[in-house]
């Protein structure tokens, strides 16, 4: 759920940086805002994964692994998230 809400907190960020630059470009601005935009889309993908694998492990009536970790990742041109339990 967390990362759902983050992923809006970033959509509404991007979006007042691209509002910004329509008024008066900045270039900064505009890098930042397409950074936010694609952090918003790593918030709603770690959401979204998080809430599927809640319905399949109630669905299939197991237990819960007994440790997760989830990580992100960031580079140059990619970003991302790694997913890792133990059973």
């Amino acid at each position: 759920m967390a990362a759902l809400v983050t992923g809006g907190v970033f959509t509404g960020l991007a979006l007042k940086d691209f509002s910004d630059i329509e008024h008066k470009y900045d270039r900064g601005k505009e890098s930042q805002g397409k950074t936010y935009a694609a952090l918003q889309w790593v918030g709603y993908c770690v959401g979204g994964a998080a809430i599927v694998t809640a319905v399949i492990l109630l669905a299939t009536g197991r237990d819960a692994p007994k440790s997760v970790a989830l990580a992100p990742t960031v580079g140059p041109g990619i970003s991302g998230a790694a997913l890792s339990g133990s059973f």
